[in-house]
């Protein structure tokens, strides 16, 4: 879907900007989220996305709650 892929492209945008930036980390792995609850048939590969932005956004940010509930999400 376009909006799903106008968002990724404003988080790598952001992350370029700024690559500590945990936040941005955080709303790609919410974006892939979003698609696999649209996208059931791609959930595993969506779910790895989700982790590998999940805990890059942690590592920078241990108190990221959203990349925290992104992970578990994703497991």
């Amino acid at each position: 879907a376009p909006a799903f892929k106008a968002s990724l492209t404003s988080f790598d945008r952001a992350i370029a900007l700024d690559s500590l930036f945990s936040e941005a980390y955080s709303g790609k792995a919410g974006v892939y989220q979003e698609m696999a609850d649209e996208y059931v048939d791609k959930v595993m590969a969506y779910n790895r996305q989700i982790e590998k932005y999940a805990l890059m956004a942690i590592r920078l940010d241990p108190e990221n709650a959203m990349a925290y509930a992104l992970l578990g999400c994703s497991y």
